[in-house]
């Protein structure tokens, strides 16, 4: 069983990728903003932070946990040509 700290839990991808390693039997932490909680996996353990926050960012990345950053979700951002 691993640790894996989740940056992006509760996006599109990140809440599906701690789900199967939920299922998986991993202990599985996630970064939340305050308030957000509830939108974390069954099973998923809360970071409070913001990934914008210097601090946040070195406090999780001194974890010994696994990192696996999940890209945020963007917009569209293609131009029509």
């Amino acid at each position: 069983m691993q640790r894996v700290f989740i940056a992006g839990a509760t996006g599109y991808m990140g809440s599906r990728l701690a789900e199967e390693l939920i299922c998986r039997r991993h202990n599985v932490s996630g970064l939340v903003r305050p308030g957000s909680e509830n939108r974390l996996p069954t099973g998923c353990l809360p970071v409070y932070g913001n990934a914008l926050d210097r601090a946040t960012r070195i406090l999780t990345c001194n974890s010994s946990a696994s990192r696996t950053p999940v890209p945020p979700k963007h917009s569209n951002s293609a131009k029509s040509i």
